[in-house]
Formats: C-alpha cells, sequence, structure tokens
C-alpha cells in the first residue's frame, strides 16, 4: 500500500458512511442463535463452497443440523478451505474475523476458540457496537420481510416481491404476516390487499420500496382479473402467466412511490441461490424508468455482471441511481475496473458506494466496508496517479458517494 492508499483510507474511516442495504435479523434473534464458526459461513461464503463441491446436503448439515457437534461441521468444511483461499466472500468474513475477534480465518486450530469469542460477544448491544462503533455508519438501510427499525439503529425499506403467487395460499399468508386480512378472489379483492399493505407500511414508516428488476410486460386489467380468479379454482398461478402478476404488482407499487414520494430500489444482477442473471438485467430498468421519470429508482449491486450498462443506465435516466451495494463482495475487481470506467462518464452525484448486504452476521458488514474502502481507495489512487484529479478532488468524491449521494436520494439529514 503507497502513502496515498494510506490516505485515502484513513480519510474514508473517519466518514460517516451511509449503509444503503442490509438483510439483518433482528439482534433478539441473534442472541438466541447457535454461535459458532459456522455464522461466517452463512449467506454468500455458502455460495462459493456449493460452487466448489461441496454436496449440498452437506452445507445444509453443516449449518443448520442442530444435532452435529463442532467439530463435525468443522470436517465437513475443512477439505473445502483451500479452495476458498481467494474468494471474495469468504475475505469479508476474515477481515471481520481478524480485526474484531484476532483470527486469522478459520482452521483446524482455531475453530472452537472462535466459537468461545462469538458467544462471549453475543450480548444485548453487538448490533450498536459493530455498526456505530467499529465501521462508523451514519445512516443505515435494513430489509426485513417484518419491519423493525431496532430502536432507531435502522430505516427500514419493504420488499414488493412476495405477494404474488405463486400459490393462493402462500399469497395469503404473506398478507396475514403482515396483518393484512383479505380473501383474494380477483382484482378488486387483490388491490384492496395490496393497498391495505402498503398503509401498514406507511404506518411502520418504511423509508424506500424494494423490487427486483422485470421485463416490463405489464398485463391489462381483464388479464389480472382472470388470472386471480382461475387461481381461486386451481390454488396458483397459471404457468404461462407466472411473471404476469408479479409485474402487475411492480406496476401497482411504483404507482404509489409516485404518489406518495418513496423510492423504489431495485435488484439487478446475480442473485444469492444463483440462477439466471439475465434475467435480471440492469437494462429491464430502463422501460420502467421512463415509464415514471418522477420516481428515483437506487439500482443495486452495480448491475454484475452487466457493470458497464448499468453505468450508462444510470447516465442516460436521471431518476437512477447507481449502487455498489454487495459489489464489493461478489466481484472486488470487477468493482475497481467498472467504477474507475463509471467516473469518465457517471456524474458523481449518481452513486452511491456501499452497502453490506448481509442478514445473520452482523460482523461481515464491517468485513465489506473495509473491502468496499480498499476498492474505492485503488479506484481513487489509479485516478491520481493518471492525473485525472488531485488528493483533495478524491476525498471530495469519496465524501458524496459513501455519505452525501445517499442521503439526498433518500432525504435524511
Amino acid at each position: 500500500m503507497n502513502k496515498t492508499q494510506a490516505d485515502l483510507l484513513a480519510y474514508m474511516r473517519t466518514l460517516h458512511t451511509f449503509d444503503s442495504h442490509e438483510h439483518l435479523i433482528p439482534e433478539t434473534e441473534r442472541l438466541q442463535n447457535r454461535m459458532d464458526f459456522t455464522v461466517f459461513l452463512q449467506m454468500y461464503v455458502k455460495g462459493d463452497l456449493l460452487s466448489a463441491g461441496m454436496p449440498a446436503d452437506h452445507c445444509q448439515k453443516m449449518l443448520h443440523d442442530s444435532q452435529l457437534s463442532e467439530d463435525q461441521r468443522f470436517a465437513l468444511l475443512e477439505p473445502y478451505l483451500p479452495l476458498l483461499s481467494q474468494s471474495s466472500t469468504y475475505r469479508a468474513a476474515r477481515i471481520a474475523l481478524r480485526d474484531i475477534y484476532g483470527f486469522d480465518g478459520i482452521d483446524r486450530g482455531n475453530y472452537q476458540a472462535i466459537g468461545q469469542a462469538l458467544r462471549a460477544a453475543n450480548k444485548p448491544g453487538l448490533y450498536r457496537h459493530i455498526l456505530k462503533d467499529r465501521c462508523h455508519l451514519g445512516h443505515i438501510i435494513n430489509q426485513k420481510v417484518l419491519i423493525n427499525d431496532e430502536g432507531g439503529l435502522f430505516h427500514c425499506n419493504a420488499h414488493i416481491g412476495f405477494y404474488h403467487g405463486p400459490t393462493l395460499d402462500e399469497m395469503h399468508a404473506r398478507f396475514a404476516e403482515q396483518q393484512v386480512d383479505c380473501r383474494i378472489s380477483d382484482l378488486e379483492s387483490f388491490d384492496a390487499a395490496l393497498q391495505n399493505l402498503f398503509a401498514t407500511w406507511r404506518r411502520k414508516n418504511i423509508l424506500a420500496l424494494k423490487m427486483g428488476v422485470r421485463e416490463m410486460n405489464i398485463p391489462s386489467r381483464k388479464q389480472t382479473d382472470q388470472i386471480l380468479r382461475t387461481m381461486t379454482t386451481t390454488g396458483r398461478v397459471p404457468p404461462d402467466h407466472a411473471d404476469s402478476l408479479a409485474v402487475y404488482v411492480m406496476d401497482f407499487f411504483l404507482n404509489q412511490a409516485r404518489q406518495h414520494g418513496y423510492v423504489m430500489a431495485v435488484h439487478t444482477g446475480p442473485m444469492a441461490a444463483g440462477g439466471d442473471f439475465r434475467t435480471i438485467s440492469p437494462c429491464h430498468l430502463m422501460p420502467w424508468a421512463a415509464r415514471y421519470p418522477d420516481v428515483k429508482f437506487d439500482m443495486y449491486h452495480m448491475g454484475i455482471p452487466y457493470a458497464r450498462q448499468a453505468g450508462f443506465v444510470a447516465k442516460y435516466y436521471p431518476n437512477v441511481t447507481a449502487n455498489l451495494c454487495w459489489a464489493h463482495v461478489v466481484a472486488p475487481q470487477v468493482v475497481v475496473n467498472a467504477l474507475d470506467e463509471w467516473l469518465d462518464f457517471l456524474p458523481v452525484n449518481k452513486i452511491i458506494a456501499f452497502g453490506g448486504d448481509y442478514s445473520g452476521c452482523v460482523e461481515k458488514v464491517y468485513g465489506a466496508l473495509e473491502m468496499a474502502r480498499a476498492n474505492l481507495a485503488q479506484v481513487m489512487t489509479r485516478r491520481i496517479a493518471r492525473a485525472d484529479l488531485d488528493l483533495q478532488e478524491a476525498k471530495s468524491i469519496l465524501r458524496k458517494v459513501l455519505v452525501d449521494n445517499g442521503r439526498q436520494l433518500y432525504r435524511l439529514q
């Protein structure tokens, strides 16, 4: 690390970084969970283990089978540890283990001690200690199905993507989970349920809405009514209309966002569980942004692997912001190269630089943030070396992308 990078890193650590996206479970739930080294393997490291060839049933047992001892869990992991040495998802865990608990990754000599350290730290106040004292975060936006601001620690957004099937029973259960009592039989009853759901979220002071991007093939009201009436007979969305109801729901909530001034956060790019990421390309956001020019869209995850296209979507649509949440952990070198390109053609007020996107392991938010700072320092050091900017301008841009842009988009002080 050269002096410029060190200076930039030191500066970033003084900022109250805007954390645009987490999925953190309630702290009370975290305090009740089993604590051992596998906490650091949940979510994204799990994906790399499966990709490396770990049998899915072994992974499931290692992470969730309460009958397994700590030794048995480690025995399942150990053959795959060498394959994770360069994994960026594991890097976030290693950084957190090193800086918070003093361990250099997980190995045969320390896995039991990691569990002991986690259990000792698993006390009320853990979230504030990690997120505020360690990470120095400012505003934090958290997304869970059940809205919970952790006593003012979080702002909350609400995901609109759980209320369109695939079965009628599941739809009713999802609405009931939000304390919306409904019996859906046609479009009129469905619209009423969605209106009541939105009113419930507003009473809980949500900050924003969240959707996964889809192609904009909006069904007519007549078509939607027919789908819902068919569901009352068959109990599920007709297979040839699997996306239609989801797109109707997106359009419904985008109308609500427009009427009430909510930001719409948008998942683009790969899913943690895998799947065909071509269907959620950032390019699919363009017709939605054109249809709703007065709605602000926060385009998540840099659109990876379509990062260059995502940058141009943000460039040509004034109502679209490009967000790097999760991207620093998914593909850090893609972030470094793409962000260096973005700064050539994308105004700096269009970029939000951080969101950890973690659920059960709050410590990995710290690891992801350190990775984000390192990536940003690399980009700025490159541009300083090319004489594209000087150190002072680099710091000004860093403050915008790490603090000011998020606050401004979400209208927070």
